[in-house]
């Protein structure tokens, strides 16, 4: 069988069929044919990616410059531990940790931890290729293939699996879906793939640009949020933040505080706008951030040589890795995980910044499980979450043996502690006059034992102070 002239009979071993999956090598060959058909630095999605078994058939056999996104939520669900795990022999538990494993070789793919679509309404780039093998029953799997085809370039390729009677939505779906573009459903086993046309029919472009729009719509309204919270009268962002809850409540948590990030790198909300793609704020640069990482070291040495062994560190919010880089240059037996929830960061970072030492996660400190790790570090993150985030996020920390949290301080405290506040760029206190208060973990509403270890005045106006935080009287919220 061929298709644009490429057989599916294929002559490279693109694939590795030790990866536990449910995949046969025909498949596996299916996909490697497809992806060769993809342009130069092409943009392969694939939702499902589970172990990694087609993930990394992707990745081996797309063309130079291609970057391969791998999404899935990664939990361990009875389904998987039933066909997969028992059925598979010397099958490890399922998680994000063994899809990584399997995939460590292919540094052309990005792992996005989620649920598409709902986790991914801010995505941007134009897909080559779209490969699902996530939800294979509507809803969902309607709405997943729609979400994406909006996406999808002309002259594209969307493909997935199970296209057989077991999975009658599957096969509805896509016929439907080939219908409407005026194209034929081609299979392989229970592999289906269509091109997109490049001339669309009438109605399939004026289904695209209805989502297009309603896309566009969410998008709109969400930047619309984003600026008014930025105002700087606590009433106002406290009405915007009420009015916005109601007006969009089909947008979660977890993908508005995504946009908010995002938008904040992508607008230089915290200043750099001559300084990179990426700038995390004055916070990681300067004779603060010196202090701050000649402290931690000494910190961070002394406990490795007490233990005598590597330590895992967990940075939560790393941001441009500034501070990161600097602290892996001065602890040497040290793994560091940097973890950050705007995903172009991220994959910069795995491009530029990944190696045997260092490792990048990205994930939503807030929702999303946190790696294992020995030490904890959030350096100027809680500052700009709501007081429900942070307590969120201070009930995972208990599975650390330390953590270390570092917030700014206004040398004028006025005003009642810890203030609510909406997520998003700014802080509980005024910096250009040194009033308010910021984040206090060890009072009302967090309760969390503190040990102040040092601090630094980083502006005439406010201090940055790190903590030793006792979190093991915390409960997870699972």
């Amino acid at each position: 069988m061929a298709f644009r002239g490429y057989s599916l009979e294929t002559e490279d071993n693109m694939i590795d069929l030790s990866i536990p999956g449910q995949m046969t090598e025909g498949e596996l060959r299916g996909i490697e044919a497809l992806a060769k058909l993809a342009p130069e630095k092409a943009c392969i999605v694939e939702t499902g990616s589970l172990f990694g078994l087609s993930s990394f058939t992707w990745a081996t056999s797309a063309p130079e410059g291609s970057t391969v996104y791998c999404i899935d939520p990664w939990v361990r669900e009875p389904w998987i531990i039933e066909l997969v795990e028992k059925a598979i022999p010397g099958c490890p538990p399922f998680g994000r940790d063994a899809f990584e494993k399997f995939t460590a070789g292919c540094k052309n793919i990005i792992p996005l931890q989620g649920y598409s679509p709902g986790d991914f309404r801010n995505w941007n780039t134009p897909v080559d290729i779209f490969f699902d093998d996530a939800i294979h029953e509507n809803p969902y799997l309607r709405r997943n293939l729609r979400f994406w085809l909006t996406f999808m370039k002309p002259g594209a390729i969307m493909c997935g699996h199970d296209y057989s009677a077991e999975w009658p939505d599957v096969v509805t779906e896509v016929d439907k879906l080939a219908r409407e573009l005026g194209v034929k459903v081609q299979t392989c086993e229970r592999l289906w793939w269509i091109e997109i046309p490049k001339e669309l029919s009438l109605f399939g472009r004026w289904r695209r640009s209805t989502q297009i729009q309603k896309r566009r719509l969410v998008s709109r309204l969400s930047r619309l949020k984003s600026k008014l919270v930025r105002a700087r009268q606590v009433g106002l962002k406290g009405t915007i933040s009420y009015a916005f809850a109601k007006l969009l409540p089909f947008i979660s948590e977890r993908q508005h505080r995504g946009r908010i990030f995002s938008e904040i790198y992508d607008k230089k909300a915290w200043g750099g706008q001559n300084i990179g793609e990426f700038y995390s704020g004055d916070g990681s640069r300067g004779a603060g951030a010196q202090s701050y990482v000649a402290h931690m070291s000494q910190i961070l040495n002394a406990l490795i040589s007490q233990r005598n062994k590597t330590l895992t560190i967990v940075d939560l919010g790393c941001g441009d890795f500034k501070l990161g880089r600097n602290l892996v240059g001065e602890v040497e037996r040290m793994h560091y995980i940097g973890c950050d929830i705007v995903p172009k960061l991220i994959a910069h970072h795995i491009r530029e910044n990944s190696g045997e030492r260092v490792q990048f996660k990205h994930l939503d400190i807030v929702a999303d499980e946190l790696p294992e790790g020995d030490v904890c570090l959030i350096r100027e993150v809680f500052q700009h979450l709501s007081n429900a985030d942070i307590m969120k996020v201070l009930c995972k920390l208990n599975k650390f043996d330390k953590v270390y949290i570092t917030e700014s301080y206004p040398v004028k405290e006025s005003g009642p502690v810890n203030p609510d506040k909406a997520t998003g760029y700014d802080v509980r206190f005024d910096r250009q006059y040194g009033r308010g208060r910021g984040v206090e973990l060890d009072k009302p509403p967090f309760n969390v034992p503190t040990r102040e270890l040092f601090r630094v005045l980083a502006h005439e106006n406010y201090s940055i102070v790190t903590l030793e935080v006792d979190c093991s009287v915390m409960k997870h919220p699972g």
